[in-house]
């Protein structure tokens, strides 16, 4: 990997970090339900983002607490994934500490979605 494109990796891993891209600020979070029939939970920041439907309310609550979970490890998800192919596909060997980064990175988001 050239140092153009390390920087250009580090570059986008710190936009991937921070989620400046064009999708609403993170993190989300489940606002306060509100019910039409029963169906919707407004998933919220300040203001409503998105109207999640489900069968039942609890199905609605339920579907809307797994969206803003993808939504909020969507980054950390992608910067280790990123980190972790980008070693992987280096021709020269990497450094240890590059390896125990990517590591603790994934570890980290992992644990986050999880939770």
């Amino acid at each position: 990997m050239t140092t153009g494109d390390r920087e250009q990796r580090d570059r986008s891993l710190r936009i991937k970090r921070t989620g400046a891209d064009k999708a609403t600020p993170r993190p989300w979070a489940v606002g306060p339900s509100y019910t039409v029939g029963q169906r919707i939970i407004a998933v919220k920041t300040s203001e409503s983002i998105v109207q999640v439907y489900g069968k039942t309310e609890s199905e609605s609550i339920g579907n809307a607490r797994l969206i803003v979970k993808a939504v909020n490890c969507h980054d950390d998800l992608l910067a280790a994934l990123r980190l972790y192919y980008d070693l992987h596909h280096e021709r020269t060997a990497s450094p240890a500490d590059a390896w125990t980064e990517a590591h603790g990175m994934a570890r980290a988001a992992l644990k986050k979605a999880e939770d």
